[in-house]
């Protein structure tokens, strides 16, 4: 059973409501037998959530929660309770990650394809675009011959190593979380530094990545630890501030 709190508004609560709730309450469910689940990240404004039987759920703001099958004229609304994925219902996942309090989703099937949705003002879908939003989860096709094995989302920002060791990242680099130099980015219309496709990082074999808020952390196979972005109050672990 999965219970939530906090602010309610967009229903991201799956409470059935856009109610704030101060203690831990039950969420509402579309119950049947995919709904006992072992995974849930949460976003600024949804949830996503993977079941048991390996099937994506989510629930929360329209633009973000990934449920958006319907062409219009069907209006695509919020959700206040979770419910499946319809256009990955056929697709079992993984893994999931959301960037904390962000607004964009990274799922990572069983056999290994990466999909994304969500805000994508800085690339951070890896989609080869930076259209404002992307309410529609889509097959991240750049990656589609590489085996994937984990997923990180940051803030603007989003990793993937491969099951070679290999690590891949795309989206904001303002302030250098992705590790490239800003004379290789795009800059967007408010004048942000960014990458709109997953880009390999050389000579390394990595074996876990973690994405921040505006900084990036992983460590090789040989258990040495590196990080990029911005060090304010030192979140990098180390004194160098340029």
């Amino acid at each position: 059973e999965l219970y939530s709190c906090g602010a309610g508004e967009n229903g991201r609560l799956s409470l059935g409501s856009e109610d704030n709730y101060s203690i831990f309450t039950k969420c509402k469910i579309n119950t049947n037998k995919e709904t006992k689940f072992k995974i849930v990240k949460l976003g600024s404004t949804h949830q996503v959530a993977l079941c048991e039987l390996n099937y994506l759920w989510s629930v929360g703001k329209k633009e973000y929660h990934g449920n958006n099958k319907y062409k219009m004229p069907i209006k695509n609304k919020d959700s206040n309770k979770f419910t499946k994925i319809e256009m990955l219902a056929d697709i079992k996942f993984i893994q999931i990650c959301v960037g904390f309090g962000g607004y964009h989703t990274i799922a990572l099937s069983a056999n290994g394809n990466v999909y994304t949705w969500g805000h994508n003002r800085v690339g951070q879908l890896g989609l080869g675009h930076n259209k404002l939003i992307v309410s529609k989860p889509q097959l991240v096709k750049s990656l589609l011959n590489i085996p994937i094995k984990y997923i990180s989302a940051g803030w603007g920002h989003s990793a993937v190593i491969d099951i070679n060791g290999n690590l891949y990242r795309c989206g904001r680099n303002s302030s250098g979380q992705l590790g490239i130099t800003k004379e290789l980015c795009q800059i967007n219309s408010v004048g942000q530094y960014f990458i709109s496709i997953f880009k390999k990082l050389e000579n390394f074999k990595v074996k876990f990545v973690k994405c921040g808020y505006d900084q990036t952390h992983f460590y090789t196979i040989d258990g040495d630890m590196y990080c990029f972005g911005n060090n304010d109050f030192y979140k990098l672990g180390c004194d160098i501030r340029t």
